[in-house]
């Protein structure tokens, strides 16, 4: 798929600088998120792709403030999210209703006690709709994501696995949104409904001019949805760049390592480029010292256990935290 690189407004809609976020002790801190930073445009769609555990859903929790922040920044359209103190309730109330979730498995985010109609009308009295108007709004929600009005009294047992997450997208969307943070939002779903999902996220910001924060560990699928994708691993951005750049010319071995794996579609074959790594992930609770994936990386130096690497540019999109990855890059190698 291909999307414009220039968007209306070039300035972030969304903002996270240096964010940290610890767990445990303050002796022994879990960093789960460690000094990441990245924007979303408005308009446009961010995957954050990783392996499970490497901080891609807390960093989306911190985004929506539902995970305190151990240090760091987020600002949303120029304002700080930290700055609650200087807003009246009713600011943050209206303010936090523009940045909305679509949760991993639509089972356990759906109240099994509600029934549609209460599921989608229930945020929107909340935010001041009339009954009347509440129930118009959810009948075209509804009809918006690909189901029928006329089952809003059916509670979220008599839909399927596709049509749940549909609902959870149309909650979602309740309120009007700017950005929706898609937590894994098609890991849950078959393939060929996957595919569905993905086609209607991708019409719903067309029609509204919505943003995406995309989560999700499979780069085969955020291929189809993004812009830019950043790809992390033991809470760190080891590489980001627009996603046909990073698709044909990846840099960061790990990167390598995440589109070696993405299946062909004939079982019998294997992937010529398949690079194996038969090692675990380090234990975060004590993670290596310098690169945190030179225990496990294909072409590692004796560098790259000292230093802990930052992002640096190979382009004015590319970024990469491998040094030496960067050295032959700038020699015009391949990296």
């Amino acid at each position: 798929m291909s999307k414009p690189d220039i968007f209306p407004n070039p300035l972030p809609l969304l903002s996270v600088k240096n964010l940290c976020v610890n767990f445990g002790s303050s002796a022994h801190p879990i960093r789960a998120v460690n000094d990441v930073s990245l924007s979303i445009r408005r308009g446009e769609t961010l995957a954050l792709v990783g392996e499970s555990g490497c901080g891609k859903t807390t960093t989306g929790m911190a985004v929506c403030g539902l995970q305190n922040l151990t240090s760091g920044s987020i600002s949303f359209d120029g304002k700080s999210l930290q700055d609650d103190a200087s807003m009246t309730h009713a600011e943050q109330f209206a303010y936090r209703k523009r940045i909305q979730i679509v949760f991993q498995d639509p089972n356990s985010s759906l109240n099994p006690r509600m029934n549609l109609a209460t599921t989608l009308e229930q945020p929107l009295r909340l935010h001041g709709a009339t009954k009347v108007e509440a129930q118009q709004r959810a009948d075209w929600l509804l009809e918006k994501v690909g189901l029928n009005p006329k089952h809003k009294n059916r509670f979220p047992h008599e839909f399927s696995g596709g049509q749940r997450q549909r609902i959870g997208i149309a909650r979602a969307l309740a309120l009007e949104p700017e950005l929706i943070i898609c937590d894994e939002a098609v890991s849950a779903l078959d393939v060929s409904v996957q595919a569905q999902i993905i086609n209607l996220l991708v019409d719903i910001q067309e029609e509204f001019g919505l943003s995406y924060l995309f989560i999700s560990h499979d780069l085969a699928v955020v291929e189809h949805i993004a812009d830019r994708i950043a790809v992390m691993y033991l809470g760190k951005i080891v590489e980001e760049a627009p996603w046909d750049k990073l698709f044909s010319n990846p840099q960061h071995p790990y990167t390598k390592t995440l589109l070696s794996a993405i299946p062909v579609p004939d079982p019998r074959r294997v992937r010529p480029d398949r690079i194996n790594i038969t090692s675990e992930i380090p234990n975060p609770i004590s993670p290596p010292s310098g690169c945190s994936f030179h225990p496990r990386c294909p072409a590692v130096m004796p560098q790259c256990n000292i230093d802990a690497p930052k992002l640096e540019a190979l382009s004015d999109t590319h970024f990469i935290a491998c040094p030496p990855a960067v050295k032959r890059h700038q020699a015009g190698g391949e990296a």
